[in-house]
């Protein structure tokens, strides 16, 4: 028995890891090659929301932001499971998180773009104690070089909120981020921060020495090269012993028993 369905195919967007299942016929119909994919409408008008605090719920999410507009859906992301061998779904519905972890990410979707931007002025601001990097998801803006700091030699268990209160005295800051593994969800030691102007980047150059968590960073100049080189050599060495832990922790069990 034949049936009407419409053969689907997986797309990825390329940023988020976000699999979308989009008709073949838009690819491959002459009529709507102008048209715009749904996925695509979708990342106009969705906001990444970086350093939301543990222990916010999408209820808190939702009534932050839903003063802007009206908004389709909230995602929560990014959390590191207590237990390497958790998933991170099962993670969030025990609320069982790493101990050393305090912040998560949100997607928050708005039904219209001119919300969305607007929702976008509550970056920098504070919420449940944790200051929130607010941006569209299409925003493709690279950083200036001019106004950015590369931090190396971070502790694996330092926040994005360390970073902040670290680097606020040198000048306003238009956000923050913090390298991470892309399987334990943890900190790869580098990071940078984003200032406003210029003139806080120099005056964080010229400090003499800058202490996160007891441990004193290297502050250099952002340059996007010499990043993705590090990521990359750190996140394989990390990703390796992520799997030598998984290996272990049954037979860890096994000898307690």
């Amino acid at each position: 028995m034949q049936t009407n369905r419409k053969p689907v195919k997986k797309v990825k967007e390329q940023e988020h890891g976000t699999v979308h299942l989009v008709p073949k016929e838009e690819k491959s119909n002459t009529d709507n090659d102008n048209a715009i994919p749904s996925y695509v409408d979708e990342n106009s008008r969705t906001l990444f929301v970086g350093n939301v605090g543990i222990s916010v719920k999408k209820i808190h999410l939702l009534k932050l932001f839903k003063r802007f507009g009206k908004v389709q859906s909230v995602r929560l992301r990014g959390i590191t499971p207590g237990d390497p061998r958790t998933t991170k779904r099962l993670a969030a519905i025990k609320q069982s998180f790493h101990p050393k972890r305090t912040s998560c990410c949100s997607y928050v979707v708005f039904e219209n773009r001119d919300d969305a931007l607007s929702a976008c002025s509550l970056n920098g601001t504070k919420f449940k104690d944790h200051t929130l990097r607010v941006q569209i998801c299409d925003d493709n803006t690279e950083l200036e070089p001019s106004k950015a700091i590369f931090i190396g030699n971070i502790a694996f268990d330092a926040e994005e909120n360390d970073l902040w209160n670290t680097f606020e005295p040198y000048g306003k800051i238009e956000s923050v981020r913090l390298i991470r593994n892309s399987m334990t969800g943890m900190c790869i030691g580098v990071g940078f921060v984003n200032f406003q102007s210029s003139d806080g980047v120099e005056l964080a150059l010229m400090a003499d020495s800058v202490q996160i968590k007891n441990r004193e960073v290297r502050i250099q100049r952002y340059v996007k090269s010499k990043l993705k080189k590090w990521q990359m050599k750190v996140n394989k060495k990390l990703s390796q012993n992520q799997k030598m832990i998984q290996k272990i922790a049954p037979r860890r069990k096994e000898v307690r028993i």
